[in-house]
């Protein structure tokens, strides 16, 4: 029998709530986490599936993560052995990324090998909406992408390991490396909910890897 899946939630900022309905939607149990015990327990085991880490404010949400002590061990938990499954959107997209244009200090998980911009269309009052076509999600219908204050993804940094899963004018919006997927918009705004539905998709498929094989 298949376990119900238990992804986190990072809500220490940002449009949290949106993610955990979303995810509810897609028949998962969202997890809030607000600090490292909620993400491991006191013998080190990981408590969660994977992690989301929505959109909001990345200096603030990088700065909360850094002096709740929470930083490095995500970090160490995105890489292998662990491999924990992320989904980064717009400033998730940002904290992911190794590289930030012009902002080298901002502190961050930095484990996806992009370059990403910050705010690259502007301030609040430059958000856009707008439809963008991928073949990777279900049955080929546009994906509804709200920008806001968003990123621009400008570099891959590893073009043979990074997926380019969707672009606007062939700009990356939707990349995935290995265990890690990032959105420079905002897919938990909509009522779409097929970004969410590859994530999960991506978990599902790390947890039947995962689990001993019957004998």
């Amino acid at each position: 029998m298949n376990r119900a899946l238990r992804i986190g939630v990072l809500e220490l900022q940002g449009d949290f709530y949106e993610h955990e309905a979303m995810l509810q939607r897609c028949g998962v149990q969202p997890v809030g986490v607000r600090r490292l015990a909620h993400l491991l327990d006191d013998r080190g085991e990981v408590l969660v599936d994977a992690l989301v880490i929505p959109g909001g404010e990345s200096t603030t949400i990088g700065m909360l993560l850094d002096e709740l002590g929470m930083l490095e061990p995500v970090r160490q938990l995105v890489r292998p052995p662990h491999a924990l499954p992320v989904l980064g959107t717009c400033a998730g997209c940002i904290l992911l990324a190794r590289e930030v244009k012009s902002e080298p200090q901002l502190k961050r998980i930095g484990c996806m090998d992009i370059e990403v911009q910050r705010n690259a269309y502007g301030s609040q009052v430059d958000s856009f909406e707008c439809h963008v076509r991928s073949e990777q999600f279900a049955d080929g219908e546009p994906l509804r992408a709200v920008h806001i204050r968003a990123p621009a993804i400008t570099r891959l940094l590893q073009p043979e390991s990074v997926r380019v899963l969707a672009a606007i004018e062939g700009r990356p919006v939707i990349v995935q490396q290995g265990n890690l997927l990032a959105c420079t918009f905002h897919p938990e705004l909509t009522t779409d909910t097929r970004v969410h539905q590859h994530f999960v998709a991506m978990v599902r498929a790390r947890t039947r890897k995962a689990m001993p094989k019957s004998t």
